[in-house]
């Protein structure tokens, strides 16, 4: 099992260039889903509904929303559990 906390803010903003970001993204809390191809907009948006108190605006969200999109996009085994407490 992968700890959230070993999960840098460099490889969160990789992830978002490798799903397509066509953004200048310089802080993770910046995420414009907008900048996002349709299939991950739509995760985003699925997935910030479902964890609304881990999002900090409609648009961006925290480092622990952004945590648990990195474990479903690499397929890694997360305490999601940890998270979202």
């Amino acid at each position: 099992m992968v700890n959230p906390n070993s999960i840098s803010i460099v490889q969160l903003i990789e992830m978002f260039y490798n799903m397509g970001y066509n953004d200048i993204l310089t802080m993770i809390t910046k995420v414009k889903k907008s900048c996002l191809p349709p299939q991950w907009n739509g995760l985003f948006t699925l997935l910030s509904k479902s964890f609304s108190k881990l999002v900090a605006r409609s648009d961006g969200a925290s480092k622990g929303f952004m945590t648990i999109l990195y474990g479903l996009y690499h397929g890694i085994n997360l305490d999601y559990g940890f998270i979202l407490l």
